[in-house]
Order: structure tokens, then sequence, then C-alpha cells
């Protein structure tokens, strides 16, 4: 819808067919899959899912009627509407600096993240500054840089797909996975680090 491919979001980014698909399969799935996440004592990957089911629910509740998202910044449509695509770019500007911590985080779990969580960093702001200029009302500069928005959507969503299948593979034990560039050879983790360090100090203490 980004994109607009095929007319897709009616070729101005709108959202309205996704509502369902932001809260079922983008909020409520990534909820449970984060509170799974959390009983498991995995705290990154309860964070990520639990930050963007939260995100994919808001991101649905704004484009329903009910919750009067436009409205409520007052009776003149034109004022109101500028008011909150401004109001919604600080979120998505807020929501790169989320993605950026990720992105920082993952460099310990494997490449594949860290260009997933990038591209998505790029995302956000690309959307925000969309977001701004339709406050504007400069709609050509804004479909431009929401097109730029879609695309690093789309190349963040190609490897999502990839890890998924990964994932699938090595639920079932197939013989065969699928490599996501794993850094633990380059970049070595605090306790390990500390246990060599403590290791070194011991020996140099029996000598």
């Amino acid at each position: 819808m980004l994109l607009g491919w095929h007319g897709a979001g009616g070729r101005n980014g709108n959202e309205s067919a996704a509502i369902g698909t932001f809260f079922y399969l983008g909020c409520l799935l990534e909820i449970l899959c984060g509170i799974g996440e959390w009983i498991n004592g995995e705290t990154f990957n309860a964070a990520v899912f639990l930050i963007l089911g939260g995100y994919f629910g808001a991101s649905g509740a704004v484009l329903v009627p009910f919750y009067n998202a436009i409205s409520g910044y007052g009776t003149d449509a034109t004022a109101a509407e500028a008011t909150y695509h401004d109001s919604y770019a600080m979120l998505l500007i807020f929501m790169g600096v989320l993605l950026l911590f990720f992105t920082i985080a993952s460099v310990r779990l494997d490449i594949c993240h860290v260009v997933l969580f990038a591209c998505f960093t790029v995302c956000f702001p690309c959307l925000a500054t969309s977001y701004f200029y339709m406050a504007d009302g400069n709609e050509s500069t804004a479909r431009t840089f929401r097109i730029w928005g879609g695309i690093f959507s789309l190349a963040g969503s190609v490897i999502l797909w990839y890890l998924f299948l990964g994932s699938l593979l090595e639920a079932v034990d197939f013989p065969y996975l699928l490599p996501v560039g794993d850094p633990s050879n380059y970049v070595k983790g605090r306790t390990e680090y500390l246990g060599r360090r403590r290791h070194k100090t011991s020996m140099s203490c029996g000598l």
C-alpha cells in the first residue's frame, strides 16, 4: 500500500484495508508472541514483539472512525488533518529511534537481523517525513518519501520472510538450514569477555 502497486492504498498510502491486519496479525499475534518470549526469558525478542505489537495496534486504532483520530483536533477539517499528520509523524520518528536500538543490539544475533532492523530504521523516518509534507500540503514530495519508506519496508519484509522460513526449517529439524550470518566469531558477548578477563587475572595471580 505504501508503494501503491496496482492501485493499492489508493495511490496515496491509505491503509484502511489493513485495519484487520494491524489488529490481529500485527497487534494481537505479536503481543502473544512477546508474552511467550518473556516467559521463556528472551528479553530482546519479547521487547521487539511487544513494542511492534503495540505499534500495530496504535496504527490500526487511528484508522477506525470510532477513535476520532482526526476530528479530535478541531472542526476545521483541513487544519485538523494537518495537525494529525504532524502528530502521527512524531510517533514514527520515535519508532525509528527504537528500531535503531534494535539494530545495535541485534549485532550480537546475526547479520540478517541487523539488516532487517536497519531497513526499518530508515523506513520510519521516511514515513515520518512523508506525513510532515502531507501536513504542509505537499503531496508530491510526500508521495516520494512514502515510496522510499515502502521500498525499505519491502526490503526488510523480504529478510523477515527469509528468517521466518529459516525458523520453520529449524523447527521441523530440516536437514538443511538457511544461513543467517553468525557474527559470534567477531562480536563477543560481555559474559564471555569478562570470563576470559577473570581467567587471565587468575593465571597472572598463580604465576
